[in-house]
């Protein structure tokens, strides 16, 4: 999978996240949405950019509110038996009128989701009456009838939610023109009071298919010539007045057209609220609070060393870090996380905190690093569309653009090898620096498809540019994960705590596994290797147990760590492979 610029300028920008975000395109998959409308609007989703911060704080509170009234609904389903219970006792009525209110919330909520799930795609209907090209046919004018029938009721009840949206227009006379005699019945047909000489027709067409009947002939296929030539014409006049019809309610509804419209564009947006506000109800998602870039920046705006005034952040104050520019308490990713709950394993969250500065990533193999960045990816683009993202708190600032350098950016189309489509998109994020774009940049183990020589020295490079830039252009934020050694210039480094040693050592120690040595850490072997991978007591389950994905702040200076041939170890491999290379470690 390529991971090229992901800029929300584009055309398509959620055709964009769904090929360069990882996780962003099954969460899209997942969303309840109900009525043809809403998926075709899925992709013209809007991307908040910085300035947009105060619509995009309006959206969320709207998904906040709307995540109160499901949870009065839910209220309804769990306590109604004892709301009812209650009305039988003295002074319970109280607690009468609120359950009586809660269930007015059900009602409308089922009656919302219910218009919204039958809604037909009323786009061509719209199309064919703007371009007034021809009339509508009776199955149009029934689906636009049955369309109508619960608008007033789903009106009453988004009123009554208090939520930030555009009111849905009144169209009873609309409905009106669609059901003359006010049956409110879900069918349609051409009523006799649409054209005084319909019922006249009618009735005389009724009277010549009887005649032919009572002279033994078949209405399709008469002998009596007189009796079908009448009833031919009056099938032909008839024709011609229901025509009439339609094209006269066709131009009325014309004159409708501009609410009609309103009034789709608006339960489309009530599709999307619902979706969204229903999925991070499912998923246990957070609204995050958004904040402006002066505020994150702190000292950043001087072009001063933001470093020397903050406070390495704790588990407990992570989200609540002043000038952060991204700060997550309990940060989690959705489909490990589901594939976590569906084996029987225990999920890790992660806290962490960046500033508008960049930062270096360390840890061993398998600690979570890769994870952690898609993660802070998929939770950005998440949060720049508007949705709530996977944490149990989050504090965000927004960004032009954001790019996730994760996994092989091998571009064969255009000729590039891996190295070559990743210091391409290396080199433009610079560019989009110089020229004050606000970016995300996240990257997997930066340079590491050309020698460790040569990628170290991109990766310093990169932080002695990114250091140049910010004086000038202080509101864009880093992460860069490495294995290498001796990357002492980032501003700012990271590391996940990794492998247990001390745990794993003591776990050996009772179960009676051997431990070996390794460059001063323990290593030792499972027993079976050859387990399943997936199955609980596997190596890898067993190695997962012991890993801490903890992230914390340490100094410049501070050792990489070689836990490589531990996890390998840890893992069952080959032990006379594992030895080889300790000798090689060794001698280094």
């Amino acid at each position: 999978m390529t991971a090229d610029f992901l800029s929300m300028n584009e055309t398509n920008s959620i055709e964009t996240a769904r090929k360069q975000i990882f996780g962003f395109a099954a969460m899209m998959d997942a969303l309840p949405l109900r009525s043809v409308a809403a998926r075709r609007a899925m992709w013209l989703l809007p991307w908040y950019a910085p300035e947009e911060a105060g619509a995009l704080q309006a959206e969320l509170a709207r998904q906040k509110t709307l995540g109160a009234v499901l949870a009065k609904a839910e209220a309804d389903a769990d306590t109604g038996a004892a709301g009812t219970n209650a009305a039988a006792n003295v002074g319970a009525n109280a607690d009468t009128g609120a359950a009586s209110q809660d269930r007015a919330v059900a009602r409308g909520l089922a009656h919302l989701r219910h218009h919204l799930e039958t809604m037909p795609d009323l786009a061509p209907t719209f199309r064919q009456l703007s371009e007034q090209r021809a009339a509508l046919d009776d199955i149009q004018l029934f689906e636009l009838k049955n369309w109508l029938l619960p608008m007033d009721e789903t009106a009453r009840f988004a009123r009554s939610c208090f939520i930030d949206l555009d009111e849905i227009p009144d169209l009873s006379a609309a409905l009106d023109l669609l059901d003359p005699l006010k049956e409110r019945l879900p069918s349609f047909h051409i009523y006799d009071g649409y054209d005084p000489r319909l019922p006249v027709l009618r009735k005389k067409l009724k009277a010549a298919v009887e005649a032919e009947v009572e002279v033994g002939t078949r209405p399709v296929a008469s002998t009596d010539t007189a009796h079908q030539a009448e009833r031919m014409e009056l099938e032909a006049q008839l024709s011609d007045v229901e025509a009439a019809v339609r094209t006269t309610l066709s131009r009325k509804l014309y004159e409708w057209l501009p609410k009609l419209e309103a009034a789709m564009r608006i339960l489309t947006e009530w599709d999307f609220l619902l979706a969204k506000t229903e999925w991070a109800q499912t998923q246990h998602c957070c609204c995050p609070e958004i904040v402006g870039n002066a505020a994150c920046a702190g000292n950043a705006a001087t072009g001063a060393d933001t470093n020397t005034a903050k406070t390495a952040p704790t588990e407990t104050n992570t989200a609540n870090a002043p000038n952060a520019a991204l700060a997550y308490t309990d940060l989690f990713y959705p489909p490990l996380l589901a594939q976590c709950e569906a084996q029987g394993r225990p999920y890790q969250s992660v806290n962490i905190t960046l500033y508008h500065d960049a930062c270096l990533l360390t840890g061993a193999n398998m600690s979570g690093k890769t994870i952690l960045i898609k993660s802070l990816a998929l939770a950005q683009t998440l949060a720049q569309f508007g949705f709530f993202v996977p944490a149990a708190h989050a504090r965000l600032s927004l960004f032009d653009e954001i790019t996730a350098l994760v996994g092989d950016e091998q571009n064969e189309s255009r000729g590039l090898s891996s190295f070559g489509a990743e210091i391409l998109s290396l080199d433009r994020t610079l560019r989009q620096l110089r020229q004050g774009r606000r970016l995300l940049f996240l990257s997997d183990e930066l340079a590491r498809t050309t020698n460790p020589s040569e990628g170290r020295a991109i990766v310093c490079a990169f932080f002695d540019l990114w250091q140049q830039i910010r004086t000038a252009h202080p509101y864009s934020t880093a992460l860069v994960s490495t294995h290498y050694e001796n990357v002492n210039n980032a501003p700012r480094r990271l590391r996940i705590k990794g492998l247990d040693t001390a745990r794993w050592r003591e776990h050996c120690r009772v179960v009676g596994q051997t431990i070996g040595q390794t460059g001063g850490q323990t290593v030792a072997a499972p027993a079976n290797r050859n387990a399943d991978p997936n199955a609980a007591t596997s190596p890898l389950q067993t190695l997962q147990s012991f890993m801490n994905y903890d992230v914390e702040e340490v100094s410049a200076h501070t050792p990489i760590g070689m836990q490589a041939l531990d996890v390998a170890a840890c893992l069952g491999v080959d032990e006379e492979l594992i030895q080889t290379a300790k000798r090689y470690t060794t001698n280094a």
